[in-house]
């Protein structure tokens, strides 16, 4: 029980020398601060949320494009200015894409026919 009693006077002198500020002075900054960072989350969380939405409407185009790579046909690539049978073949060849742009990443068309491709027909019914 002694060194009981002399930790917790050790603690309690400690504690009043290292202490910044009292008591009501420490309460109300933490108050402060506990409002600043709600203050910074709820506006954090605003803009992720109109970002998302952004970017879930951006991905559903971008899925979109790439659903319409990886299922035209034949017939439907070569309906395309600058893809001829072979561009066609390469394109059904190398099949799935990830994205859209992996034909060009890929060297499977040149970045012009693959902007003539978008227009024509990845964009058409998006």
């Amino acid at each position: 029980m002694k060194h009981f009693v002399v930790g917790l006077s050790f603690g309690v002198v400690a504690g009043l020398l290292v202490a910044p500020k009292r008591g009501e002075l420490m309460r109300a900054d933490l108050q402060r601060r506990a409002r600043k960072a709600v203050a910074v989350f709820t506006n954090a969380s605003r803009h992720s949320v109109r970002k998302s939405a952004q970017s879930v409407r951006s991905a559903e185009k971008k899925d979109h494009a790439t659903y319409r790579l990886n299922s035209a046909s034949r017939d439907d690539l070569v309906a395309v200015h600058g893809i001829g049978e072979v561009l066609a073949a390469r394109i059904i060849d190398n099949r799935p894409y990830e994205r859209a742009y992996d034909v060009v990443e890929r060297g499977i068309l040149p970045e012009s026919t693959f902007i003539q491709l978008r227009k024509e027909l990845l964009e058409k019914t998006a």
